[in-house]
C-alpha cells in the first residue's frame, strides 16, 4: 500500500475551534489598531503638507507682490502750526502719513505758551525758567517735536 496526500474536507475539534477564535480575536484587534495608527499618521502628513501649502501660497505672494505688511518702528513728529502728527519711519526715514492731534495733544501746545508766558513774566528778582526747563515741563512721550533734519 502507498500513501499519498489529497486536498480534502477537515472538521475541526472543539478545541481547535476555540483557538482559531482567539487567534480571529487577535488578528482583527491588530488589523483595527493598524488601521488607526493608519489614521493618525495619514492625518498627522496632511497637516504637514497643508503647512506646506500655506507656506508655499504665503511665499508666492510675496514674491509677487515683492512686498509683505511688517510693523516697522516709526516717530511721531508733532506739528503744532498745522495741528498735525506727521509720523515717519525710523529704518529709512521715509513719511508714512499725518493724522489730525488729539484734543489731548493739542493741550500740550497749551502748557507749553502757558510757560512760556510764565517766562516772560518773571518778576526782575526771580530767575526765569531755562528753555531746557521749559521744554522738560512741557514734554509729554520724550520724543522730539520737530521732525529731524534728515526728513526735509
Amino acid at each position: 500500500m502507498d500513501k499519498c496526500i489529497e486536498w480534502l474536507e477537515y472538521h475541526f475539534t472543539e478545541d481547535e475551534k476555540k483557538q482559531i477564535s482567539k487567534d480571529l480575536a487577535q488578528n482583527f484587534l491588530s488589523k483595527e489598531s493598524s488601521e488607526s495608527r493608519l489614521k493618525e499618521v495619514k492625518s498627522q502628513i496632511k497637516s504637514e503638507i497643508e503647512t506646506c501649502e500655506r507656506l508655499i501660497s504665503k511665499l508666492s505672494s510675496n514674491i509677487n507682490m515683492g512686498y509683505e505688511y511688517r510693523n516697522i518702528d516709526c516717530e511721531q513728529v508733532k506739528d503744532y502750526e498745522s495741528r498735525k502728527i506727521k509720523i515717519y519711519r525710523l529704518d529709512n526715514n521715509k513719511f508714512v502719513r499725518d493724522r489730525n492731534m488729539t484734543s489731548d495733544e493739542l493741550q500740550l501746545e497749551f502748557k507749553k505758551k502757558d510757560s512760556m508766558k510764565k517766562a516772560t513774566k518773571a518778576k526782575p528778582e526771580e530767575k526765569a525758567p531755562t528753555t531746557d526747563e521749559l521744554l522738560e515741563e512741557g514734554k509729554d512721550d520724550g520724543k522730539s517735536e520737530q521732525p529731524p533734519e534728515d526728513y526735509k
